[in-house]
């Protein structure tokens, strides 16, 4: 190979590399080198790994006061997954469903850890979201109607094939519930649980108030001494 055909496949590499690497990193399966949470028995425990996106950044040693995240029994857990959200944030989900024996989902419990990436994300803050103070810790907290069809290439979506590829089925959901927990100044990493429960479940009773009492109820949530 010539000289100049070498430089010019340098130049190549060094061009669509990156874009390359947050492909990867935005498809990477979920595994114990990975994930930031350990599972052990239904629950999540904080362990510090080294983020996805970008030597330097530095590792989490904790979530801040959330040292661990238990779902009641009743909850199984069927998976995880790590993955770069639209090339601004680091996330990492953990999904917990109570389903019937044709895997049609009841109740589910979604877990998630973000963490905004340096120069291309703007940090979190949910300023227009409630406030309430659960299990020690402040939370924001949101209730809302949910579409079935998530925008490609979000979280949402991520969530629902993540459901789909253990073999679980998403009826029409009630309004979600969202609480988030950001444990650093600075809003650049949060916390998320978000609940869903199948409008069959619930009917009509969908309020903020009723949505929020029955669902901070379905997890015990562990603050670090």
């Amino acid at each position: 190979m010539s000289r100049a055909r070498t430089s010019a496949l340098l130049g190549f590499v060094l061009l669509f590399a990156p874009a390359l690497l947050r492909a990867q990193a935005a498809q990477r399966p979920a595994d114990s080198t990975h994930l930031r949470f350990k599972v052990i028995k239904n629950r999540l425990a904080f362990s510090p790994v080294p983020l996805l996106y970008g030597a330097g950044y530095p590792e989490q040693p904790n979530m801040g006061q959330l040292c661990a995240i238990t779902p009641l029994d009743a909850f199984k857990y069927i998976g995880a997954q790590r993955f770069v959200i639209q090339e601004t944030a680091d996330a990492e989900q953990h999904i917990f469903v109570r389903a019937d024996d044709d895997k049609n989902v009841r109740e589910l419990l979604w877990f998630q850890v973000e963490d905004g990436i340096p120069g291309r994300s703007r940090g979190y803050t949910y300023a227009t979201d409630s406030m309430r103070r659960f299990a020690g810790l402040e939370w924001r907290v949101d209730v809302r109607s949910t579409g079935p069809r998530p925008a490609p290439g979000s979280d949402g979506a991520a969530m629902r094939e993540l459901v789909a590829s253990k073999g679980y089925f998403l009826p029409p959901m009630a309004p979600r519930l969202r609480l988030v927990y950001l444990p650093k100044p600075g809003g650049m990493q949060e916390f998320m649980v978000i609940h869903l429960t199948a409008r069959s479940a619930v009917g009509f009773d969908t309020t903020f108030t009723d949505t929020y009492e029955r669902v901070k109820n379905r997890f015990n949530v562990q603050i670090c001494p």
